[in-house]
């Protein structure tokens, strides 16, 4: 037995609402300011690694290393260029 409920007028009528806390916009400018401020105070130091020819047998080598808040980063070479994540988001990519 299969019951099939037609729901298009209900969504055509629904209407969403999203509200976010007061000043999010300056907590979110605030957060990215001490983000930054924190690099300038405590860099993360990157170890370079040696270039390699394209015809390696390897498709992609990393380098990992731990960071003070108990994260990572890791460069990593791709046939295609390097990447770079921090905490497991990638910030810069070549």
């Amino acid at each position: 037995m299969r019951a099939e409920i037609d729901m298009t007028e209900a969504l055509q009528t629904m209407t969403f609402t999203v509200r976010f806390p007061p000043a999010m916009g300056f907590r979110l400018r605030l957060s990215a300011w001490l983000v930054r401020l924190a690099g300038k105070i405590s860099p993360v130091g990157i170890e370079t690694v040696e270039p390699w020819s394209a015809d390696d047998a390897l498709s992609w080598q990393r380098v990992i290393e731990a960071t003070a808040e108990g994260g990572t980063i890791v460069l990593v070479r791709y046939p295609e260029g390097y990447r770079l994540r921090y905490h497991g988001e990638t910030v810069w990519a070549e």
